[in-house]
């Protein structure tokens, strides 16, 4: 209802540190690239000097940012800024390798390729799938269960392919609190997984040398918050 509403307009990426007025001249120099040669160099030279002057003022709000939060103790803030003026820059690559080494570019098959991968990391070869399992049910999860699950479900958190954040149930109070609950007494008494529970997305991370190698990444699952409320309640 509300996209059939509003009107959606497409957004244009851009970076926060770089000021309305350093855009209004990369446009500018747009317009003139192939009309007018010497206007496209004068406001080249233009951009690259008023994105120095942005990047340095950034670096100094970064700055004045990071001493009221040392003095405060507020770690985890000091570690997002310090990361953030440490980082080198590491261009990112639209190519990865086959396992015969051979360099993967089409989207097509960097993605079949981190299907393979990812599939083959969780593969459980003393698994046959013939083996007969029992499982002892467990007794059925409590509210107060629930509510401490909520509570201590991490905020700031990506969301998953369902795009309901974690911020969603604590703000969501007892209404939200009561669905929450009987989904996880139902799902506790049937034993049947949500299909939506069961999806995850896989993020590849970089974090070392080459980044043609799948070895030099890490990946990183995102999975339904709801799910992990159970999760909890039951590990």
């Amino acid at each position: 209802m509300a996209r059939e509403t509003i009107e959606s307009v497409k957004s244009q990426k851009k970076k926060k540190w770089i000021s309305d007025d350093t855009y209004a001249v990369i446009r500018e120099k747009r317009v003139a690239k192939g009309k007018d040669k010497n206007r496209y160099q004068d406001l080249k030279a233009e951009v690259q000097k008023k994105l120095r002057v942005d990047k340095q003022q950034q670096l100094e709000g970064m700055c004045a940012d990071l001493e009221p939060a040392n003095t405060i103790e507020n770690s985890r803030q000091v570690f997002q800024i310090v990361k953030l003026m440490t980082r080198k820059f590491q261009p990112r690559l639209q190519c990865i390798q086959s396992a015969t080494g051979e360099n993967l570019t089409e989207v097509a098959q960097i993605a079949d390729r981190w299907k393979w991968y990812c599939e083959d990391l969780y593969h459980d070869e003393e698994r046959n799938g013939n083996e007969q399992e029992y499982w002892e049910k467990e007794p059925l999860p409590l509210r107060s269960e629930v509510a401490h699950a909520i509570r201590q479900t991490a905020s700031r958190k990506t969301t998953c392919p369902d795009d309901v954040p974690a911020e969603l149930f604590k703000a969501g109070g007892e209404t939200t609190l009561d669905r929450i609950y009987r989904i996880c007494v139902a799902i506790s008494e049937t034993g049947e997984w949500p299909e939506k529970w069961k999806f995850s997305t896989f993020i590849p991370l970089p974090e070392k040398g080459d980044l043609k190698p799948y070895e030099n990444y890490r990946t990183v699952a995102l999975v339904s918050h709801a799910s992990k409320i159970l999760l909890r309640i039951i590990l």
